[in-house]
């Protein structure tokens, strides 16, 4: 049996046997990119809110416009009647002060009340008074001495526009030989009192004699006991703070107050009853 001989090619067609590379072809990408870009657009543009264009309005020039002119009716200027006459604004004065007056009727009262001898000191008191007042020199002893401790005014009154009437109480000291004097009872007069345009006061008469305000308060509604150690301590150091050796006299209890009267000296060896008010609670 005769062997085949085995089949000699001439070629082999290696590279037709190796498989080819797939071609790709760019326009196919560009197409799904855009179709990816158009869909993601129209989702956002159903989703947000349309927003219209701005219409721009031309300029429109405004015509002028122009008021009509009032309608003025002429009328007679209304005459209104002043508050107060020509008079009345020549006779109003600069406001005086009431201290001045009461100070010039205090300052008086001391001036005239006081005899100390001394014959200049009485012409100035008379020469402050207004010419055509009727100037009696006062009758005294051969020696009279008579000073005034103290004077006040308690009231004060507008009699006239500009004069004023004060009532001022004081309190005389006289003596006959000038060695020993005497305190006179409290009294009173009524000093009348002018007032000029520039504010200035002056007397315009002698004292005129007046009354002294009279009055008592109700009765004390005290029950009498003997108060606390520690208020009566009080009431002690109180007191002779004051003066010297105080002494308590009487204690009572006012309401919800421990009223303690207490005798006190004083530097001439004097002894005055005086009274020291203290809280029930204190």
């Amino acid at each position: 049996m005769q062997e085949e001989e085995p089949e000699q090619m001439e070629r082999i067609p290696w590279a037709e046997l190796v498989a080819q590379p797939r071609i790709r072809r760019p326009w196919v990408a560009y197409a799904v990119i855009g179709s990816v870009v158009l869909g993601a657009a129209w989702m956002l543009g159903t989703r947000s809110p349309q927003v219209p264009p701005t219409a721009t309005l031309p300029d429109i020039e405004a015509a002028p416009v122009t008021a009509p002119e009032p309608l003025i009716t002429p009328t007679e200027p209304e005459v209104v009647a002043p508050l107060y006459s020509e008079a009345d604004l020549m006779a109003v004065g600069p406001v005086t002060d009431p201290q001045s007056v009461l100070a010039r009727a205090e300052w008086f009262v001391l001036d005239y009340f006081t005899n100390d001898g001394d014959e200049v000191h009485r012409a100035e008191v008379f020469d402050v008074l207004p010419e055509g007042v009727d100037i009696v020199a006062p009758s005294m002893p051969a020696e009279p001495y008579s000073y005034v401790a103290w004077a006040r005014a308690l009231g004060v009154s507008e009699a006239d526009p500009g004069i004023f009437e004060v009532l001022v109480a004081y309190r005389q000291l006289a003596s006959a030989d000038g060695a020993r004097y005497t305190s006179l009872p409290v009294r009173a007069v009524t000093v009348r009192v002018g007032t000029g345009p520039a504010g200035e006061s002056f007397v315009l008469d002698l004292p005129l004699p007046a009354l002294l305000p009279s009055g008592r308060a109700d009765p004390l509604m005290a029950v009498e006991q003997e108060p606390p150690e520690r208020l009566a301590a009080q009431a002690l150091e109180r007191a002779g703070a004051w003066g010297a050796d105080p002494e308590i006299l009487s204690s009572a209890l006012v309401g919800d107050e421990w009223r303690m009267v207490l005798l006190v000296g004083d530097s001439t060896s004097g002894r005055w009853p005086v009274v020291v008010w203290l809280p029930e609670t204190g």
